[in-house]
């Protein structure tokens, strides 16, 4: 048997001289974690696993620290260091937040920019807390094998180091196989960590290519075929339970765990038991900060408002200004029509989204609305959507209102859709926008995303 508790995205950040200013409160509109609590909540969560004599283990799979900043790291490895004091062993990976090219500070009304934490030292930096212990070491990526207790094995896989995030090379996989082969030898039961979710945690998700590892089904299925049954991941800070079954009928389980310091603020209790893993939840530890109560009530606030931000400001950047040209992927497109653009957001898009509703949604394209729901902003609409693929376990019946008008609306727009299909796929892809989201409303499988025993047979 083995316990431990996984902590996910730390993003461990505790500034001594916050400058508040325009910086700070424009990059925390669109932002769903918190920032300057972080340092706060991390300190009160770990202080309470601390001081559990029930479990000695704990696994944090990538991006420890927020903005890549030295300091960070050093504070961090500091309270790491506490748990090691009170006798648990902690096991790590970095990812790409801990060695962002962009390491940067609040400074009143504009960022900071210093020097990043170069990647090639975390290795060594790190290395009481996973590395010493380890059995065989990648050189390329630093992923690791090493013994958590006598019965069971990790592989804890680095994508971020050998080559573009999330990229899971043959190299790799062909290490893993060696080090999965060498643990079934020593009769180990083996389990693996990656920061980057091996399975998209929604279909939606297969769009969007840093949400996940390249070409995930490849990967997927030569996990499965190896043996391995299990992986905890983190990165797209959502509670999620996924299940890859391989063309020969090997099982994989993604059991991927949100952000501690934002919405839904969840770590998780793991039991691993004969042919089971059974997942629990837990909530961060409510803390202080600055004299206010920082709890999931909190971080859900600004989770919303981070939503709300992000629908109505489309086209703005961290300051609240236009994004530049240089940001898009057509810039020269752009330029040529800078004025209409910024007129067409300022006076059009943004004030539309603020303010448009299902009414005139119904009206404008024939789509039946009922009642009660006539006067709800889209935004609305969509927020609690967005809020439930964070937080797992809320999905909807396809004759539910949400699926039904979501379903209606994407066929109104289908020439669109197949002109964006088409560009999309032009690589050979198969991809469907509107399937793709609205099959993300709906159950994929049996287990909760939060609470559940997976068997591993």
């Amino acid at each position: 048997m083995l316990k431990f508790y996984l902590i996910a995205d730390t993003h461990y950040y505790k500034p001594k001289n916050f400058k508040m200013g325009l910086a700070y409160t424009t990059f925390m509109e669109k932002e769903q974690k918190c920032c300057i609590e972080n340092g706060a909540i991390c300190d009160a969560t770990l202080d309470t696993i601390k001081n559990d004599d029930s479990i000695d283990t704990i696994i944090i799979p990538g991006d420890l620290t927020q903005f890549g900043l030295m300091s960070s790291h050093n504070l961090f490895r500091d309270k790491l260091y506490e748990l090691k004091k009170a006798n648990k062993k902690v096991f790590l990976i970095p990812a790409g937040h801990d060695f962002d090219k962009n390491a940067r500070e609040f400074n009143n009304d504009s960022w900071h920019y210093t020097e990043p934490t170069n990647k090639s030292i975390l290795l060594d930096f790190y290395k009481d807390f996973g590395i010493s212990d380890a059995i065989s070491i990648e050189p390329n990526t630093t992923s690791y094998s090493a013994d958590i207790n006598d019965e069971y094995r990790m592989i804890a896989i680095l994508c971020d180091f050998e080559s573009e995030y999330g990229e899971i090379t043959e190299n790799l996989l062909n290490w893993i196989k060696t080090q999965n082969n060498l643990a079934k030898k020593a009769n180990k039961k083996v389990f693996a960590i990656c920061h980057y979710p091996i399975i998209p945690n929604k279909p939606i998700f297969e769009l969007f290519k840093e949400s996940k590892v390249s070409n995930w089904r490849y990967t997927a299925s030569q996990l499965a075929d190896m043996g391995i049954k299990i992986v905890f991941t983190g990165h797209l800070h959502i509670q999620s339970v996924n299940l890859f079954t391989s063309e020969k009928g090997n099982t994989l389980v993604d059991v991927c765990t949100s952000t501690l310091i934002g919405y839904p603020a969840m770590y998780r209790k793991i039991t691993l038991v004969e042919d089971k893993a059974i997942i629990g939840s837990i909530p961060m530890t409510p803390c202080e900060f600055n004299g206010q109560l920082v709890d999931t009530k909190y971080l859900d606030n600004q989770f919303r408002n981070m939503i709300q931000n992000n629908l109505t400001k489309i086209g703005l950047d961290d300051f609240g200004k236009l994004r530049k040209e240089s940001d898009y992927k057509y810039p020269y497109l752009i330029k040529q029509h800078s004025k209409l653009r910024h007129w067409l957001i300022s006076h059009t898009l943004q004030p539309l989204l603020k303010k448009l509703k299902l009414r005139t949604i119904g009206i404008f394209l024939f789509i039946k609305i009922d009642k009660l729901r006539k006067k709800i902003r889209l935004v609305d609409f969509l927020e609690p959507i967005l809020h439930g693929f964070l937080e797992g376990d809320n999905y909807y019946n396809t004759d539910s209102f949400e699926y039904v008008f979501l379903e209606k609306l994407f066929k109104r727009f289908r020439l669109f859709l197949r002109i964006a299909n088409n560009k999309l796929n032009s690589n050979g892809q198969n991809f469907d926008i509107a399937k793709l989201f609205l099959d993300s409303l709906i159950k994929p499988n049996s287990y909760s995303d939060n609470n559940c025993t997976i068997e591993l047979t």
